[in-house]
């Protein structure tokens, strides 16, 4: 079983692009389920989500906790060895989960494997992103990677932090390794209400993992421009 988990805040509008291409996957339909976090909307996700009640398991946060605790909250009411986390406004392209789950079938001491991307910007351009033979965790976007749920759970699953995928993947390469994928896995969209599109939210992220880790554990997973210009801008204070 594998478990998708979607978090959602305020993501209404795109959940009808993003449910189809998880439902509609090459594998079948008993063989993953959905599971959609509302974290605490306030626009229609509510009204969009009860178009797919019979297909997704709801659950709902009364107030926003953030991405950490929604995450967390799905995986523990999850069923899947494997676990996914997509985010509302990206999708998955037909193989992803068949593709991801058999690399991780095949690699038992994998914690997680991850693929390529296909970015689209919002004039409709689309650029195929492919990551290199090293590997570099901050390349790395949460519909592109799958995770083996009790590798997470052993590790503490999220914290509740800026860039918690990255702070879940140190925790996690420090004892098994990652699985490499070469080939496109997802959508990617940018647009200007992305998660990580605050320039004043991305810095204090970056800093208080670099708190949290030291910039020498956080170099040894590969290279972000952004993290090691905010490391001098702190060695400078």
């Amino acid at each position: 079983m594998i478990s998708v988990i979607i978090c959602t805040y305020n993501y209404g509008h795109y959940l009808d692009r993003c449910l189809p291409s998880i439902i509609n996957q090459s594998i079948n339909n008993d063989n993953f389920e959905i599971i959609v976090v509302d974290d605490g909307s306030e626009d229609n996700t509510r009204k969009v989500l009860q178009n797919y009640t019979s297909q997704i398991k709801i659950l709902t946060h009364q107030k926003n906790f953030g991405l950490g605790i929604s995450s967390n909250t799905g995986i523990l009411n999850s069923s899947g060895e494997y676990f996914i986390r997509v985010d509302a406004d990206d999708e998955l392209l037909p193989g992803a989960l068949q593709n991801l789950s058999l690399s991780l079938n095949d690699n038992s001491m994998a914690a997680l494997a991850y693929g390529d991307r296909i970015n689209c910007d919002t004039e409709g351009i689309t650029k195929k992103f492919k990551h290199t033979h090293e590997m570099n965790i901050y390349d790395i976007i949460a519909p592109g990677v799958m995770f083996r749920t009790a590798r997470v759970i052993e590790v503490g699953l999220y914290n509740n932090v800026y860039w918690e995928e990255h702070d879940l993947m140190v925790r996690l390469l420090k004892y098994w390794p990652a699985i490499y994928l070469p080939e496109n896995v997802y959508k990617y969209y940018i647009h200007g209400n992305n998660m990580t599109s605050n320039p004043v939210a991305r810095i204090e992220g970056w800093k208080a993992l670099i708190n949290s880790w030291g910039i020498a554990e956080l170099r040894k997973w590969g290279h972000e421009d952004e993290m090691e210009s905010v490391y001098k801008q702190m060695m400078m204070e």
